[in-house]
């Protein structure tokens, strides 16, 4: 059966926390990088939200040059 006119609930996605950062990666002497991730948890629907970004990085010094 066809229901005209009804609107459907917009569902934002979501996602987990942030992990840890990892370990710092790079050669002694340069500005390593190092990462951290989220997964999706549930995808948006209905003109939902959608989901941000599940990776970043940000510069380091290589964990074997401290």
């Amino acid at each position: 059966m066809c229901q005209r006119g009804r609107k459907e609930t917009p569902l934002d996605c979501e996602v987990s926390p942030w992990s840890p950062w990892g370990l710092c990666k790079g050669k002694c002497g340069d500005s390593g990088v190092r990462h951290r991730t989220r997964y999706v948890l549930m995808h948006s629907a209905n003109h939902g939200t959608a989901c941000p970004l599940l990776e970043e990085e940000k510069k380091c010094t290589p964990d074997n040059c401290l």
